[in-house]
């Protein structure tokens, strides 16, 4: 998987790959998963680092992954197809409900989240399968407790991979990469 974010949440990529290629596995372990940290190991082992950034970098400007260096890290990653993740926004807050004598009793933690998947074939260059999540999480409560970014990650990525093609051949194999700084 190759996530990327918005501005201000790039810390936040690789713990997206790494929740929504958990998820992934859960909901279906007929798909053959390379994970993340094998994923940039094979990548650099395979000296395509600077390739590699340089694709993302294109790829922020065009919407396109190089047909070329994408098969080159379908070959160092031994993958078929490789997951784009986008996290287009994640915001999370709380709204007092009802107070009493200044103390909020009771309140409303909430949380949203917008994220983006392509998968791309490496052997055509072309996007195999897309798909677009918007989730809004809310809860009425009492305690100081927070809906926090790996629940609503990970019901955001079983919403998505239910719409996965069943295909063996369509999703046979996907890879987790991150794009480089």
């Amino acid at each position: 998987m190759s996530p990327s974010t918005v501005s201000g949440r790039e810390e936040d990529k690789q713990a997206l790959a790494f929740i929504v290629g958990r998820v992934l596995q859960q909901e279906r372990p007929d798909i053959r998963q390379v994970s993340l940290p094998h994923a940039l190991g094979a990548i650099n082992n395979a000296g395509l680092a600077r390739d590699y950034k340089q694709m993302f970098e294109d790829y922020q400007s065009t919407g396109i992954f190089s047909r070329q260096i994408l098969g080159e890290i379908g070959d160092a990653v031994n993958a078929r197809y490789v997951i784009q993740l986008n996290l287009a926004s994640f915001n999370q807050g709380s709204r007092g409900r009802f107070s009493l004598l200044g103390y909020r009793l009771f309140q409303t933690k909430h949380a949203d989240i917008r994220m983006f998947i392509q998968i791309w074939d490496t052997s055509t260059g072309s996007i195999a399968w897309e798909g677009v999540e918007e989730l809004i999480v809310a809860e009425e409560t009492s305690s100081e407790k927070v809906i926090n970014f790996t629940t609503v990650v990970e019901a955001s990525a079983r919403n998505l991979i239910k719409l996965l093609p069943q295909s063996e051949t369509d999703s046979s194999q996907l890879s987790q990469a991150t794009p480089a700084q």
